[in-house]
């Protein structure tokens, strides 16, 4: 995977390929925790989504 041009400080998108032949490109979405009062948590990264197919 690779992190895609849009990601940001706070977003990151990992573009995957290769999966099927019908959507050979996945994009893994992640985003920066901002919980202040459990610094456990706040600024890791948590599991947001996936968008299919190539960006438009």
């Amino acid at each position: 995977p690779e992190l895609d041009i849009d990601s940001n400080a706070g977003e990151a998108f990992l573009r995957t390929t290769r999966w099927s032949y019908r959507i050979p490109t996945w994009y893994l979405y992640f985003r920066k925790v901002n919980f202040k009062p459990d610094p456990e948590i706040n600024g890791r990264w948590e599991w947001a989504g996936i968008y299919l197919g190539e960006k438009l």
